[in-house]
């Protein structure tokens, strides 16, 4: 919660093993704490990791694009 809540926060990396169940505890915080959530999995997704191979100018920029990857309006940026 003291990230959620940190104005300066910046992007939370989870690093772990294999299925130990990084994933599923970050979409269940998520869940009770966001309205809504758009997740990204870039594993095997070659149009999502482009967008970041060509370079990020601005969340400014990269939140419209996301949103249309995710078909899915209003991606918050915090």
């Amino acid at each position: 919660m003291r990230w959620k809540n940190d104005p300066d926060k910046k992007p939370l990396l989870i690093y772990g093993a294999r299925q130990i169940g990084k994933t599923h505890s970050i979409m269940d915080f998520a869940a009770k704490n966001y309205s809504s959530v758009a997740y990204f999995y870039f594993e095997n997704n070659p149009d999502l990791y482009e967008l970041f191979e060509r370079g990020i100018s601005s969340i400014k920029s990269l939140i419209p694009k996301l949103e249309a990857y995710a078909n899915q309006a209003n991606v918050p940026e915090s």
